[in-house]
């Protein structure tokens, strides 16, 4: 087993067979996902900020959807989002 399938088995799937996983209702399965963007901080890279009332936060509106755009002096990056 690889590396990446080992991770996957352990975290993805809490430890269960793969194809257990893949067999559970929609809801079990999204809400599992949830679970995981939040405890991994998928939110941190991946969500755009905007100006708040306290200064930056996330855009919360845009959730996951990644930042359009990183400035960086002279250069600018798009995302692959």
């Amino acid at each position: 087993m690889g590396v990446t399938a080992a991770v996957v088995t352990v975290i993805g799937f809490g430890g269960s067979p793969i194809g257990s996983m893949w067999e559970r209702p929609q809801a079990e399965k999204a809400a599992r996902g949830a679970y995981l963007v939040k405890i991994m901080g998928c939110n941190d890279c991946h969500t755009p900020w905007k100006m708040g009332a306290n200064g930056p936060e996330p855009d919360m509106t845009r959730m996951l959807s990644g930042h359009p755009e990183w400035r960086s002096g002279t250069s600018a990056t798009a995302s692959a989002d």
